[in-house]
């Protein structure tokens, strides 16, 4: 409802949505992308790292003992 007490015609009710809101969508996109690789890379890293160490000290276990 209007102030002058007049009904908002329906073509004003419909949102259409602007340019800007691919570009919000695009970014969050690479926010997200971006985490993911910083959080996932070094974990994979020192998982790789872990199971190579805990593989060789199991080599070195002394087979006379």
């Amino acid at each position: 409802m209007l102030r002058d007490g007049h009904p908002i015609p329906d073509e004003e009710l419909i949102l259409v949505p602007e340019e800007g809101s691919d570009v919000a969508v695009l970014s969050s996109l690479v926010v997200v992308l971006v985490l993911v690789l910083v959080f996932t890379i070094p974990a994979f890293v020192i998982y790789k790292r872990r199971r190579r160490v805990s593989s060789t000290s199991f080599l070195r276990v002394d087979p006379a003992s």
